[in-house]
């Protein structure tokens, strides 16, 4: 565990977040049941898709944002918490 990329910003790709679909400890986004909150899903993919995270590419005009995906914005803080866990 850990490695690359600090608790703040700017550090490494997200291949930290790689894996974190059924991570017991970090994943709190694929049990959510309301449709607006699993886009985390999309979120997270996106994050480890383009070695980014949201410090790094979730502001709405971003690579992962939410002008970009389409998916609104409910689902962003789920996944930065998923994406703290596995990165921290």
């Amino acid at each position: 565990m850990g490695g690359g990329a600090g608790m703040g910003g700017t550090g490494g790709g997200s291949s930290c977040a790689a894996g974190w679909q059924g991570n017991v400890m970090c994943d709190t986004c694929t049990g959510q049941t309301q449709s607006d909150l699993k886009a985390c899903v999309a979120v997270l993919d996106c994050y480890v898709l383009n070695s980014c995270g949201p410090a790094s590419c979730s502001q709405n005009d971003d690579k992962c944002g939410a002008n970009k995906l389409q998916k609104g914005t409910a689902a962003y803080p789920i996944a930065k918490q998923v994406y703290d866990c596995m990165c921290k």
